[in-house]
């Protein structure tokens, strides 16, 4: 399938992209390269594959949350460059 010139300034508008000539011709033959490698891609056959494990199918991967004590906290915001107390200065946000 190739993709032609108005698609790929469509392409290029909606991305707020300026495009020269050479670049829209580019851009045409790769994003062609790209829609037949999908193509080919959608041939295979995969009926007899397993899916994969994904994380929505496996469950007792992540540990339970639980509330610890963090000792290092001097050695951690001595590296910092502007400290309140204990706690990380940082400029203000608008």
């Amino acid at each position: 399938m190739t993709i032609d010139r108005d698609t790929i300034e469509k392409i290029a508008r909606l991305a707020r992209l300026t495009l020269n000539g050479t670049e829209i011709a580019m851009y045409q033959q790769q994003l062609s390269r790209v829609v037949e490698a999908f193509t080919e891609l959608a041939k295979v056959k995969t009926d007899a594959v397993e899916p994969m494990v994904t994380p929505l199918t496996e469950s007792g991967l992540l540990r339970t949350d639980r509330v610890e004590e963090f000792s290092r906290m001097d050695e951690v915001v001595a590296g910092a460059p502007a400290v309140v107390g204990r706690l990380f200065k940082v400029p203000p946000v608008v």
